[in-house]
């Protein structure tokens, strides 16, 4: 039917269903992702990017987002020079909720992550624990396994 706030849930309920990927303890609660109510997990937003990863029109959707220091949410959040153009990721923010996820080109390949900060008082904070999160896994890295677990 028609898109609208009121069947947009249910719309994504019925992708994530054919395609394998209903989330367990989490609520989706309108297709916007604005509603105080929906409830998605770290690990939950990580598979379902590694799954829009596999898909036909992967690029149009990596286009989508924000690249670090060059464009969208992501162009002033960083200023780590090392980090510059190495991360396309989608930011959320909502009264005391600050979250980042995309992946990360790392030497040892690209890294998908998921950050969901809650009770935020101070968002530059936040975006410098995310800076240094990203930072430490370019330094250290993390080998991408067979099934697109990462350690």
């Amino acid at each position: 039917g028609k898109a609208n706030y009121e069947n947009g849930s249910a719309a994504c309920t019925a992708l994530l269903k054919k395609n394998g990927l209903v989330p367990e303890n989490c609520t989706i609660a309108d297709g916007s992702g604005l509603s105080p109510d929906n409830r998605l997990s770290a690990q939950y937003l990580t598979r379902l990017l590694l799954f829009m990863n596999t898909q036909k029109n992967r690029e149009v959707f990596r286009n989508s987002l924000a690249v670090s220091g060059r464009s969208g949410t992501l162009k002033d959040k960083f200023s780590a020079q090392e980090l510059t153009g190495r991360v396309r990721g989608k930011s959320g923010t909502m009264d005391g909720a600050l979250t980042l996820s995309g992946f990360a080109e790392t030497e040892k390949g690209e890294l998908v992550f998921s950050f969901l900060a809650n009770h935020v008082d101070d968002r530059k904070k936040i975006w410098k624990v995310y800076q240094d999160i990203l930072l430490c896994l370019m330094q250290y890295g993390c080998e991408a396994q067979p099934g697109g677990n990462q350690k």
